[in-house]
């Protein structure tokens, strides 16, 4: 769910004085006011820089109405169009040239740094299920609404780490296995990826 301000952002009201101020130096709004029309004028002052940024960087953000932009590091971090596209191809092509699981048909991935969301919306065209994976529920959240908007759907979110989500991932393939084959050993990959895993939580060498 989107933080209040957030939605916000997307009422007509704050949208025409966004695309009114285009232009403006948002630092300026900023030391002006605390709040524009009861949006924190920081998160207001986001949305200009960000839709400024887009134009060039992410076009078919830019050009669609009601997206919101968070702050500009995620921005600054995130891919441009023209390299998603391109990350697209390359996993489209990928796909294309794997043999077809009959047990999997469908075809799948994961973004595990799901961030501002631009990868996941494009890579989500060529897959029928794709796994966005972000730790920030902020940042999650507003890469859901812009996928909303742009007409991704099939997105799935998870407010978790990359390592958590991959853990998860091989205790429900052995899981899997173990129903479909009977095993009553499990693979040491989980033991060493729990190790490694509890490392990074304990910050234990």
């Amino acid at each position: 769910m989107l933080h209040r301000y957030h939605s916000g952002v997307i009422k007509k009201d704050l949208q025409a004085f966004i695309l009114a101020n285009q232009n403006a130096d948002e630092r300026n709004l900023v030391l002006k006011h605390n709040f524009i029309h009861g949006v924190p004028s920081s998160i207001v002052a986001d949305q200009i820089s960000g839709r400024r940024k887009a134009k060039i960087k992410l076009p078919i953000f830019y050009q669609s109405p009601d997206i919101l932009y968070p702050p500009s590091i995620h921005l600054e971090q995130s891919s441009s169009e023209l390299t998603a596209k391109f990350k697209t191809m390359i996993i489209e092509g990928a796909l294309a040239e794997s043999p077809i699981n009959p047990s999997a048909p469908l075809k799948t991935g994961a973004d595990l740094t799901g961030g501002f969301g631009v990868d996941s919306f494009f890579i989500s065209q060529v897959c029928d299920q794709l796994d966005y994976v972000e730790p920030d529920t902020g940042l999650l959240e507003i890469a859901r609404h812009n996928h909303e908007i742009l007409g991704a759907t099939p997105i799935r979110y998870h407010a978790m780490t990359a390592d958590l989500i991959l853990f998860l991932s091989i205790l429900h393939e052995e899981s899997r296995q173990k129903k479909s084959s009977g095993w009553r050993s499990v693979n040491p990959m989980l033991f060493d990826f729990f190790r490694q895993f509890l490392k990074r939580l304990t910050g234990c060498s």
